[in-house]
């Protein structure tokens, strides 16, 4: 075979061999097949309410869908693009929603949190105690609102509602522990004061006091309030103050 020859079978057999789809990926023009649907977005709009609840739509933008469905009661919904639904909650809810087609399916997932009594306070402490003793009060915070809450500061003040004492001087004070993640309980910090005795100038002749105090913490849901109710036994101290 000449080179001529040679030269047109060897361009015949590369445009053969270009032109074939052999095993390999589709050449330019072949149909890929049928693919899954796909959920571009799928929200929940406010993502936070109040106590009360409220409404919340849901919106989708979906692409390649025979058909829609949201669970939590929703149902079937339409159109299957792009398209929106409003539901009213009471309490913090989570919807997923699944396109099908005959290839296959998608799910994506949207939550509205509904505040399930907001951020509170609860301190732990003796409702009696001597002179003598250490008095400690544990600061508990529970967060049950729709954000992480920080806390700044902590402080103490009593209010004397009988007997002779003196009320100790306002106290402020820096949580061991700043952030309460949402649905949290933390008991941010202990508060620990030691004996004392007699407040100057001297000695009181009645050796029990009551006092009211009162609790704050300062956070980033604003400041959180709580009081109670100590008894103090000031007879240990009556040795050293006469």
């Amino acid at each position: 075979m000449g080179k001529a020859a040679t030269a047109v079978w060897a361009t015949l057999g590369l445009t053969l061999f270009n032109g074939c789809n052999c095993g390999g990926k589709p050449g330019p023009g072949n149909d890929a097949g049928p693919t899954d649907p796909v959920i571009n977005s799928f929200t929940a709009t406010p993502a936070s309410l109040s106590d009360a609840g409220g409404s919340v739509t849901l919106a989708w933008d979906v692409s390649d869908a025979t058909q829609l469905s949201i669970d939590q009661g929703v149902g079937s919904v339409s159109p299957l693009t792009t398209g929106s639904k409003t539901e009213q909650v009471t309490s913090s809810t989570k919807w997923t929603l699944t396109a099908t087609n005959a290839n296959g399916s998608a799910t994506a997932s949207a939550t509205a949190c509904v505040a399930g009594g907001g951020v509170t306070l609860a301190v732990t402490g003796p409702s009696s105690y001597a002179c003598t003793d250490n008095y400690s009060a544990a600061f508990a915070i529970t967060n049950h609102s729709c954000a992480a809450v920080t806390v700044q500061s902590l402080g103490i003040t009593a209010v004397v509602t009988s007997g002779g004492c003196a009320p100790p001087s306002p106290g402020t004070y820096t949580p061991s522990v700043t952030t309460i993640p949402i649905g949290a309980t933390v008991t941010v910090d202990t508060v620990t004061s030691g004996p004392f005795c007699c407040g100057s100038p001297g000695c009181t002749s009645q050796f029990t006091c009551a006092e009211v105090y009162t609790y704050t913490a300062a956070t980033s849901a604003g400041t959180l309030t709580t009081t109670g109710n100590v008894q103090i036994n000031l007879a240990p101290c009556s040795p050293v103050c006469h």
